[in-house]
Order: structure tokens, then C-alpha cells, then sequence
């Protein structure tokens, strides 16, 4: 989606990412379940350790809207998500959770 502006909210283990341009708006959401969680190994350093939290559990959301008419083009969850996290990876967010990038046309 060139010309478009990312949003991306963390609230506890859950994401929340909408993407806007133009003529479109499409949301993607997260739901988890913390204790569904389980720690799995990684290599580092040739050594297996403890590195992500995987979730296969999880609910996602997905919603694309198409801005001019207010017309909902696709709408659907999926169940049994696979929902990890891993490093740090959230430190693109500020202090209140939340990050916007904007993504400008490459011509």
C-alpha cells in the first residue's frame, strides 16, 4: 500500500495494526490468551535456549474497508492463530504502546 500510514498499538500480548492510504483502510487484530503462551528454544551461540513465546491458540481479525464509499471489502477471524514474539522487537513502540510509520511512494 504505497502512500500509506501504519499504526501499531500493543496491549499486553495482544497487536493491534491498521494500514491506511487513499482509498483503503485495512485493520488486523490480535486476540491472546497470556497463559496460553509456551516458551520455545532457539539457537544462539550453537546452544538451544529459551527465546520466543509461542501461542498457537490465538484469534486474528482482519478487516478491509474501502474509505470513500465506507464499504466494508473483506471481514473474516481466524481461529487457532499462530501468534509469537521473540527479542525485542516491540521497541519500535513509544511509551504509550503505540507507533504510526508513514511509507512514501518510491517515484
Amino acid at each position: 500500500m504505497n502512500q500509506s500510514r501504519i499504526h501499531i498499538a500493543q496491549n499486553h500480548s495482544d497487536i493491534k495494526i491498521q494500514v491506511e492510504n487513499a482509498r483503503y483502510i485495512l485493520h488486523i487484530q490480535t486476540s491472546t490468551k497470556q497463559s496460553d503462551f509456551v516458551l520455545l528454544n532457539g539457537p544462539r551461540n550453537g546452544k538451544m535456549i529459551p527465546l520466543v513465546q509461542e501461542n498457537l491458540q490465538g484469534k486474528v481479525e482482519v478487516t478491509l474497508l474501502e474509505k470513500k464509499y465506507k464499504k466494508t471489502i473483506f471481514q473474516d477471524e481466524g481461529f487457532c492463530a499462530g501468534i509469537e514474539f521473540g527479542g525485542e522487537q516491540m521497541l519500535v513502540l513509544d511509551k504509550d504502546n503505540q507507533q504510526t510509520i508513514h511509507i512514501k511512494n518510491d517515484k
